[in-house]
């Protein structure tokens, strides 16, 4: 009788949270926008299952399982493909990943993608600079109705050199150098 109480709960509770099992909120925060949004991901596991959000719009994720991530996010009428990996913990029980206020987006339709930079809702246009939270630079380039034009820096949070992107003066990528971090 115990046992069969016990299945009757747990298809009648698909939220119940089972050992080993964090229950996690992913959140999107584009920071031209002033709070994180809850979208739609898809949450992959290490051996191919997709997870599902749950009734509260949480997903139910095991304890020091890595996880694929993925979801579309438009600013207007250009999209960007989100994807990211993660180690489920059990102290992080709210994720938000951040859009900067300058980033790469892509317009156009399934076959072809062109790639822009904006910032927040216009293309990215002369000298532009991002900044972390911290007030140090994220990204410096200059660009041409969304192109850019020459050679875009990324920075870390410390302001350390971690990646120069060379492009034409068509805006086309030329050459990526990730720099080595101590």
């Amino acid at each position: 009788m115990a046992r069969l109480l016990l299945i009757i709960v747990l298809v009648i509770s698909p939220n119940v949270v089972m050992s080993g099992q964090i229950p996690i909120q992913l959140l999107l925060h584009d920071l031209c926008d002033e709070s994180p949004i809850a979208i739609d991901w898809e949450i992959v596991n290490s051996i191919g299952e997709t997870i599902k959000k749950n009734e509260e719009g949480k997903y139910l994720l095991q304890d020091g399982e890595n996880y694929f991530v993925t979801t579309v996010y438009y600013r207007g009428q250009y999209m960007r493909l989100v994807n990211l990996t993660f180690t489920a913990q059990d102290e992080l029980h709210r994720k938000v990943v951040e859009i900067p206020r300058i980033a790469k987006f892509h317009s156009g339709n399934s076959v072809h993608f062109d790639e822009v930079f904006l910032n927040c809702k216009d293309l990215c246009a002369g000298e532009c600079t991002d900044f972390y939270q911290n007030d140090t630079p994220r990204l410096k380039g200059r660009f041409s109705d969304g192109k850019p034009r020459g050679r875009i820096v990324y920075y870390n949070t410390e302001g350390e050199v971690v990646v120069i992107e060379k492009y034409s003066k068509r805006g086309t990528l030329r050459k990526s150098i990730t720099k080595k971090q101590d």
